[in-house]
């Protein structure tokens, strides 16, 4: 018995030894036969045979019923034990059995794949013998079934597009690494992770529903960048063995409005399997600070989710970027006008060059901030900073040329080292808060502490150098200016 590497080019190769005819090459096989076959490169044992007659001990007869007689074989169309369609057939080779297979049965031939190895002892590959490798791969435990499961939470848990399974290159890898493997399209490997997301969710829900101690819950909305908007829920709490749980409850398109009613609506659509009459155990609900999540909560103290408005707890991350985005407000043209000349500059080649050349191997490159991200802001000001000079040089010059309206003065750069200066603990709070995964009072409370520590102390500097600059103004203005000193104060 020979088995071959379920390939066109396998199979054609096959086809003209049988018929006694010169092996084509590779290069130049370009027959009916070869092109109606998908190339599916696996080893697997569909025997064909050079004999007179097609063996009976093939895999392929597990899917179709052998024929007693035969000499019938090179008339016959055999029926498919799985579809029921007749399959062409002669005694001379199984190519349309195998084709048949190959096409339309992918997932059943693969289980019978899995079943073959566990039994297999033995295996020739093209004639040449690779007991020894073959054994080895079947002595780790391959399965078609397991590396299914280990491919699929690799796409999602590194969020890698379905269409990975179809790209050439990824299956060559694979197969160099096991020819065993059958890839499953896109498609149905689509249709078997929303399955098994739904079997993951049915068990979550069981596992909350025999929790008995108190259960908060975090909920988000945002945009994907294919523009489709999601929301998640993720429940916390302590199970029977004194250990903290963080599970995802549910994730789902949202469609509608972004209203507090419809979050509500959503949210209880989503908890009420899992609470039930126990609404009490639900101990409160972290969102940020969108003045829809005011209307969600009210909406759930209506309806007997939450005990007290203290129930809502807001996002630490988010409070201190709203923070930090009010506080770019107060030199919003300085930073605006630094952030023009180095989008302008990431766009000019030639001035990026000139930059390179006077930077040497000291050389950084200029960051832009983005507009949700206030710590991408920080980041922006603290390499510019770095670079001050020879990025005034090079955006002076391209203020000459008239490419840019403005450029920062000295003026500008210095509240920009202020503002670096004042935001070195917010970006050390913020960093840890990526950091750490799981966020309790116990680390907030001291974070805001020390933060409004750290404002009052920097409004208390800006009012001593406020007094020193208008000590020989007339007693009125310095009144003027103490009042504003409180109202900022009383602001922060």
């Amino acid at each position: 018995m020979e088995v071959y590497e379920l390939s066109s080019t396998s199979i054609d190769g096959h086809e003209n030894a049988s018929k006694g005819k010169r092996k084509r090459k590779p290069d130049d096989s370009h027959d009916h036969a070869s092109s109606s076959l998908p190339s599916i490169p696996c080893s697997i044992p569909l025997t064909t045979t050079r004999l007179s007659k097609v063996s009976k001990a093939s895999l392929v007869w597990q899917f179709f019923d052998k024929l007693d007689d035969i000499n019938d074989l090179d008339k016959a169309r055999i029926p498919c034990k799985i579809c029921q369609q007749l399959v062409k057939t002669n005694s001379r080779t199984n190519f349309n059995l195998v084709a048949h297979l190959v096409t339309k049965h992918r997932d059943a031939l693969s289980d019978a794949m899995d079943r073959y190895s566990k039994d297999s002892t033995s295996i020739s590959l093209k004639g040449t013998k690779l007991q020894s490798k073959i054994q080895d791969c079947f002595e780790k435990g391959f399965t078609q079934t397991e590396f299914q499961n280990k491919l699929q939470r690799w796409i999602v848990g590194d969020h890698q597009s379905l269409l990975i399974v179809e790209n050439p290159y990824f299956q060559q890898m694979m197969l160099y690494i096991n020819k065993h493997i059958i890839f499953k399209s896109a498609d149905t490997i689509s249709q078997t992770v929303n399955r098994d997301f739904e079997i993951a969710k049915a068990d979550v829900y069981a596992l909350i529903k025999e929790n008995t101690s108190k259960i908060s819950f975090t909920t988000d909305i945002w945009t994907s960048p294919a523009n489709v908007v999601y929301t998640a829920v993720t429940a916390h709490f302590i199970d029977k063995n004194w250990k903290l749980k963080c599970i995802l409850v549910d994730f789902l398109v949202f469609n509608d409005s972004h209203s507090g009613q419809n979050i509500a609506a959503l949210f209880k659509q989503i908890v009420e399997p899992i609470c039930g009459d126990r609404k009490s155990l639900i101990l409160g609900i972290c969102t940020d600070n969108a003045s829809n999540n005011e209307v969600f909560i009210q909406e759930l103290l209506n309806s007997g989710y939450l005990e007290s408005p203290e129930c809502h707890h807001r996002c630490f991350a988010h409070v201190l970027d709203l923070a930090a985005q009010d506080a770019h407000q107060e030199i919003k043209t300085s930073i605006e006008t630094l952030r023009e000349g180095i989008k302008l500059l990431q766009c000019s080649p030639t001035s990026m060059e000139q930059l390179k050349k006077i930077m040497g191997e000291s050389f950084l490159e200029p960051i832009l901030d983005v507009a949700t991200k206030w710590n991408s802001t920080f980041d922006m000001l603290v390499t510019a900073l770095k670079m001050r000079e020879p990025l005034v040089q090079i955006l002076d010059q391209l203020y000459m040329e008239k490419k840019i309206p403005d450029v920062p003065s000295a003026g500008d750069w210095d509240n920009l080292t202020e503002l670096v200066h004042f935001f070195q603990p917010f970006k050390q709070s913020t960093m840890e808060c990526n950091i750490n995964k799981h966020q309790t009072l116990s680390y907030v409370i001291p974070w805001y502490n020390v933060l409004l520590d750290h404002c009052e102390n920097a409004v208390s500097d800006y009012g001593q150098r406020l007094d020193a600059s208008i000590s020989g103004t007339p007693a009125s203005y310095r009144r003027i200016a103490n009042e504003s000193l409180a109202i900022d104060t009383l602001e922060i």
